[in-house]
């Protein structure tokens, strides 16, 4: 059907849905930092400007060829039809209402216009914005009475982030968001003034500092990994040589990192002492120790998994069957100190089975899979992501189904092009 409404009026609607989807991505990251509402409000906002009149249609076509919008979507039925074996309805409800971003964002995200190259640049440095705003609060903290928090590394206690203090995704965040002002730096390099030049420069060297000051292990892997990606695979084109020195140079620069940076020596102390006591003969796992208590909820899980391998123990009670593991073998660690599997892909598999837990394979895997023009930026989410799925259990949380979701879809929105966005609504 043809749109008769004014050439003037449809730019004007056109900009309003533009501008609605900058701000619902920054109220997002703010609500992840300031006040977790705005991570509701925004996801929704998101959803119903993807739904005006004008532009369904071209997003659900969109939509119906994104192999990972689809199977983002599988993953919330996933844990919907759980409830079909779960004892415990109220906290299977509380899950599902945590996932329901994986049904809104896929189909949200296409209305954001990563297109144009002003409304991109609004929304990268708009969140960039958000997190210097929280580095510079940290560093004024930290700076009142460094010893202390250096000191503190060495029990495994950091420097504080934002009043929720969730330092890995905060970590994650940083480093995805490096990412981004990369992906503007060297694919928009030509469309970019001086300034923006220099301001992602700025921008870059500020995060990357205060990642390694932050010195979360998450944090600090899942820098290296990333930088790793793209260094390589964008110097892989012009000078094998050059991509390969330059990932055996990033070693040097990770150990120069823990010369110079007092939080990160604090920190690999913390862990050679965690591999210490881990190493002494028949010693016990402490659960004190944080890698140790993830060791023990893994043994837990895998435990459930083998009683109930096929369809799992339902999404609403994992938390209980984990109890009773706990009262079973560790019965000595306090409630306060048990963890479910700290792991998602063990999470899952002890809360849908072996036959649904494949939809999540198949979801955190497809964006390897990427191929054509900048694929290195999915791929490169992906492996930062995935790193992160296997020590934390980050979508069972409402900041960890963020942090995943809209990175992922940031970078896949970015390659739906301007042909492949006019083909589309040509067709519809």
């Amino acid at each position: 059907m043809t749109d008769k409404r004014p050439i003037a009026l449809k730019k004007d609607y056109s900009q309003l849905q533009n501008w609605t989807a900058v701000l619902a991505c920054l109220m997002m990251i703010a609500g992840m930092l300031h006040a977790r509402a705005l991570v509701s409000i925004g996801v929704i906002l998101l959803f119903i400007n993807a739904c005006l009149p004008g532009s369904f249609n071209i997003h659900w076509q969109l939509l119906k060829k994104s192999r990972f919008a689809q199977l983002a979507i599988l993953f919330f039925a996933s844990y919907l039809i759980s409830g079909l074996w779960s004892t415990d309805t109220a906290a299977w409800g509380q899950k599902v209402v945590i996932k329901l971003p994986f049904l809104l964002l896929p189909f949200g995200f296409l209305s954001l216009p990563t297109e144009k190259i002003k409304y991109l640049r609004i929304v990268i440095y708009g969140i960039s914005a958000i997190l210097m705003f929280n580095v510079f609060q940290s560093l004024s903290v930290f700076f009142q009475n460094s010893d202390y928090y250096i000191q503190s590394y060495g029990a495994s206690k950091l420097i504080p982030t934002s009043i929720y203090n969730d330092y890995i995704r905060f970590s994650l965040t940083l480093v995805l968001t490096i990412l981004l002002n990369l992906y503007l730096l060297i694919e928009k390099w030509t469309q970019l003034k001086s300034w923006d030049k220099v301001l992602i420069g700025i921008i870059i060297l500020v995060l990357t500092a205060f990642n390694h000051l932050l010195a979360t292990k998450t944090g600090l892997l899942s820098f290296y990994m990333m930088i790793a990606i793209i260094g390589f695979g964008k110097l892989f084109k012009k000078k094998k040589i050059f991509a390969l020195l330059f990932v055996l140079l990033l070693p040097l620069l990770a150990f120069i990192a823990y010369l110079k940076v007092p939080t990160i020596r604090a920190k690999v102390d913390y862990v050679q002492k965690e591999i210490a006591l881990a190493n002494t003969p028949n010693a016990q796992l402490d659960y004190n120790y944080s890698d140790q208590g993830r060791i023990i909820s893994y043994q837990l899980a895998l435990n459930i998994i083998k009683a109930k391998p096929i369809f799992g123990v339902g999404v609403g009670d994992v938390t209980e069957e984990m109890k009773k593991e706990y009262e079973a073998h560790y019965p000595a660690i306090p409630e306060a100190n048990r963890l479910i599997p700290h792991n998602q892909l063990l999470y899952v598999l002890v809360a849908l089975g072996s036959v649904l837990s494949l939809i999540f394979i198949l979801m955190i895997s497809a964006p390897l899979c990427s191929k054509g023009p900048q694929a290195i930026y999915p791929i490169a989410v992906a492996a930062v992501l995935i790193f992160a799925l296997m020590v934390e259990p980050m979508l069972e949380v409402q900041f960890g189904v963020l942090v995943y979701l809209f990175f992922t879809l940031f970078v896949w929105r970015l390659r739906l092009d301007k042909t492949t966005i006019i083909t589309t609504q040509a067709l519809s």
